[in-house]
């Protein structure tokens, strides 16, 4: 039982365990860290260069199409403002075994799921909506502590490769979404369901190897 003395600087220090020092890590644990980056990369490219614009076709009247494409867009940037900056803040004070970044990451990870599902089975202007905006929610829920999840384990003196490894991840994700997507969804496709299952398959392989390869701190002591 916590003594109601304490002060709250004390009571932090008892809730949150020291962050160990930080190991110099090797190129593969790099990549594995920004691993989730590849497939986020992936499915934002895929959507905004390619899927959505082929959708919107059969759903809005062809003058309209980069009209309702450029709100869409403009309300995902908004999103993304407001949401990363708070899921970010949020998972500084998480307390959780499993670190303090993860959980919010797998969180978003896991909805991002149900939206893209909405997005693959659209069958309106509204749901296709929906979905996107859902999808932006739940992807910049995992963005905020995945950005900090960088500083967190890796040091200083190897931001810079970190940061590299992170842009090569994101540029791998743009030249992949745009050779196989690209290949892959045809014109006449009005629910791209078989598309949108690569881009979720692809994103939890991403997520599945950031969150299991890297060893994060638990942020709530344990007895």
């Amino acid at each position: 039982m916590i003594s109601p003395s304490l002060s709250p600087a004390s009571l932090g220090k008892l809730l949150m365990i020291a962050a160990p020092i930080k190991k110099k890590l090797s190129v593969g644990q790099l990549f594995t860290l920004q691993s989730y980056w590849v497939g986020l990369s992936f499915m934002w490219n895929s959507l905004h260069v390619i899927i959505l614009p082929a959708v919107l076709v059969h759903l809005v009247p062809e003058a309209y199409k980069n009209t309702y494409l450029g709100m869409l867009t403009m309300v995902g940037l908004l999103l993304a403002v407001i949401v990363q900056p708070i899921s970010g803040a949020v998972s500084d004070r998480w307390a959780s075994p499993w670190g303090r970044r993860r959980p919010l990451i797998a969180l978003g990870m896991l909805l991002d799921l149900v939206f893209l599902a909405f997005l693959g089975w659209s069958g309106s202007l509204g749901w296709l909506g929906l979905g996107y905006i859902g999808l932006q929610l739940s992807s910049n829920l995992a963005h905020g502590p995945l950005q900090g999840l960088m500083p967190d384990v890796v040091p200083k003196e190897q931001y810079g490769r970190a940061s590299g490894v992170k842009n090569l991840m994101d540029m791998g994700g743009l030249v992949a979404a745009s050779l196989l997507v690209g290949r892959l969804l045809r014109p006449e496709e009005r629910h791209p369901v078989g598309v949108v299952s690569i881009i979720a398959v692809v994103l939890v392989l991403a997520a599945a190897i950031t969150l299991l390869g890297v060893r994060e701190a638990p942020s709530l002591a344990v007895d």
